[in-house]
């Protein structure tokens, strides 16, 4: 997927979001990877096997969550299709994953983004119509 596309993509998924800084890794053999204003992070699987093994990644990372014995802080992405049903990309806000072990670790507080907030109603209504949760 061209760089264009993908930009497009996250701009559909999160409208409110706005580009500032952009940054594009493709040397990965499985995903390529934009990030964006140096917090939200989007993987883009590069064939539907992958994909495949996006999805039970990301199952697998909630399920750690979940898991209260484990003291293991692990990002939480959220997947995003499109309107074909098909994985698009994962993505999460990397600040939040690093301010929860800076939060442990420090005390330091901190809060999601406007954007997230704001736009993970966008969020539930892409992975609803792709029947997925």
């Amino acid at each position: 997927m061209e760089l264009k596309e993908m930009l497009q993509f996250i701009q559909t998924a999160m409208p409110l979001l706005t580009i500032q800084q952009l940054e594009e890794k493709r040397r990965g053999w499985d995903n390529d990877v934009v990030l964006i204003n140096n917090q939200w992070v989007f993987r883009f699987p590069k064939t539907e096997q992958v994909a495949e093994y996006v999805k039970i990644e990301t199952h697998l990372l909630h399920d750690f969550r979940k898991q209260t014995s484990l003291n293991i802080k692990v990002p939480q992405p959220t997947l995003l299709y499109g309107s074909k049903q098909q994985l698009m990309c994962s993505c999460y806000d990397l600040p939040v994953f690093l301010l929860s072990i800076l939060q442990e670790s420090t005390g330091i507080t901190g809060q999601r983004s406007p954007e997230w907030r704001l736009n993970i109603t966008t969020v539930q209504r892409i992975e609803k119509a792709s029947g997925s949760e």
